[in-house]
């Protein structure tokens, strides 16, 4: 069933007592309603704050590149628990002889859940790469840190992009994520800066807009892999 679509007018306060005039977008009637309607005249105060709607849980992998060199990428990889469930359910069969048939047939189903099932994501995002060898992270949550930094962003405003070429590409990200409905998807994030101004923006996948966020937000985001690992190498 098609939706239906209404459009309605805010026109003028009344001039005396209480009151608002409307109509409707197609109809030349109109309306003086008792209600008080405070309406903002500034487009930024009808958009969504929030940037993402992926959530953190969504996402399975981030790679961070600076004037194309990657500085680091990251996954957080599934872990399987078939072995251990496996494991576990053998041990109770040991233990509790009299349900041997029932802990059996248990196994048995086990075996035939799909992976998804088998599996769960890590506690944390880890490096990869070829370049990762005896590099230690200062903290397991560092990279999860970045991750929420980014997912968390709330615009400032939003500009057009022909504002572009007075702007500094300081970043581009990369995220891989998995919907709700298990489809995978990916974004690019632009990173831009304007010293002069202090404004800092991002851009999402080309998109004609700039989306201002705040300069404490970017310095959050502007990292590279030394602020990552720990300064002590392995021996």
């Amino acid at each position: 069933m098609a939706l239906n679509e209404m459009a309605l007018l805010i026109g003028k306060e009344m001039g005396h007592g209480k009151g608002r005039y409307v109509r409707f977008e197609d109809s030349p009637q109109t309306y003086l309603v008792d209600s008080y309607l405070q309406l903002s005249d500034s487009v930024n105060d009808w958009l969504e704050p929030k940037v993402f709607a992926v959530d953190y849980s969504d996402i399975r992998k981030v790679t961070l590149d600076k004037a194309g060199q990657v500085e680091f990428s990251a996954v957080r990889p599934l872990k399987n628990l078939a072995v251990e469930d496996k494991a576990s359910n053998e041990e109770n069969i040991t233990n509790l002889a009299k349900k041997a048939v029932e802990q059996t047939l248990n196994l048995s189903k086990l075996d035939e859940k799909s992976d998804s099932e088998k599996s769960v994501l890590a506690d944390h995002f880890e490096l990869v790469g070829d370049e990762i060898v005896d590099i230690e992270l200062k903290s397991p949550s560092i990279i999860d840190g970045f991750v929420r930094n980014l997912v968390s962003l709330e615009l400032r405003g939003v500009e057009q992009r022909t504002k572009l070429d007075l702007l500094k590409l300081t970043q581009s990200v990369f995220v891989e994520y998995q919907s709700k409905l298990g489809n995978t998807g990916r974004l690019r994030v632009d990173f831009y800066s304007s010293d002069d101004e202090n404004l800092y923006f991002i851009a999402i996948d080309n998109s004609k807009w700039l989306i201002e966020i705040a300069k404490n937000d970017y310095n959050k985001l502007a990292i590279d892999k030394n602020d990552l690992v720990s300064n002590t190498e392995s021996e």
